[in-house]
């Protein structure tokens, strides 16, 4: 399925194109005060305390609290420290979750739509446990009725977080444009930082040091984390293998992108693709 998101532009009003592409949900009891999980996730994550609280840091920054009943949303792809704290009295804490995977015509993620972390409210979290509790009921069915109500709802979801985020675009540096569309054509070879200066003007020390000030990350890593990306998403909608991948995307072996593949996502390929490759919508 498909969604039109109006982009206002200088000249005139686009439509960009939107894909669900996996969303999936759970929960569960945690009975440890102050159980701590650091990890990455593929997909932009959504967690509500239905009892007890969160805490999360991304990419090692300060602690923010959702409340009891509140919940965070996280970007794919960002270092997580998840902290759980139970209710007062001691009795387990309640969770649920939902990961939400949605793209662009570019195959870009939505997340640059939104603002992280995203602290909801227990009150503004209200809805957003009512459409998680809606998936629920359809989760476990793949009849056409039911995969159109998991895209309603995933794009419910998606439209409930830009109004709590505030719709805030982040608008990246014009000349980084270039750099961007090169990256996305030269995703299945090898670039280098001399390359993508050249598409800016700026000397290769001078495009590195702007480009990790404007990204937060270093070229090299940033194009690491596309090409990931871009794996994950061959393991969950193609039958290629490992190999075939890993060579596609331009990884040194097979063994080479295992390696860094569960670097970045604590997981091997092979049972990412056994886990998630029945989840795509």
């Amino acid at each position: 399925m498909i969604l039109l998101l109006l982009k206002e532009d200088a000249n005139m009003n686009q439509m960009e194109p939107l894909s669900l592409n996996i969303c999936l949900s759970g929960g569960g009891l945690v009975n440890v005060e102050g159980l701590t999980h650091t990890k990455t996730l593929p997909f932009l994550s959504i967690a509500q305390s239905q009892t007890g609280s969160y805490e999360i840091s991304i990419n090692d920054g300060p602690l923010c609290a959702t409340g009891e009943g509140g919940c965070f949303i996280a970007p794919a792809d960002v270092k997580q420290t998840i902290v759980h704290h139970l209710p007062a009295g001691g009795e387990p804490m309640k969770i649920r979750w939902m990961f939400l995977s949605i793209t662009d015509s570019k195959l870009a993620s939505i997340d640059q739509y939104l603002s992280f972390p995203l602290i909801v409210s227990p009150e503004a979290a209200a809805n957003i446990g009512k459409l998680i509790d809606e998936f629920e009921k359809v989760a476990d069915f793949a009849s056409l009725g039911a995969n159109v109500s998991k895209h309603r709802i995933g794009f419910s979801l998606f439209e409930e977080l830009l109004k709590l985020s505030g719709n805030a675009e982040v608008n990246l540096p014009p000349e980084l444009h270039a750099v961007f569309d090169y990256m996305e054509q030269k995703i299945r070879t090898t670039v280098s930082n001399r390359e993508l200066a050249c598409l800016t003007g700026l000397s290769e020390s001078r495009f590195c040091h702007y480009f990790k000030e404007k990204t937060g990350q270093s070229p090299n890593r940033y194009f690491l984390q596309k090409k990931l990306k871009a794996a994950g998403s061959l393991l969950t909608t193609s039958r290629d293998s490992i190999a075939e991948i890993s060579a596609v995307l331009g990884f040194y072996d097979q063994f080479h992108f295992s390696r860094l593949f569960k670097a970045q996502y604590g997981i091997s390929p092979l049972k990412y693709r056994k886990y998630f490759g029945n989840q795509v919508l």
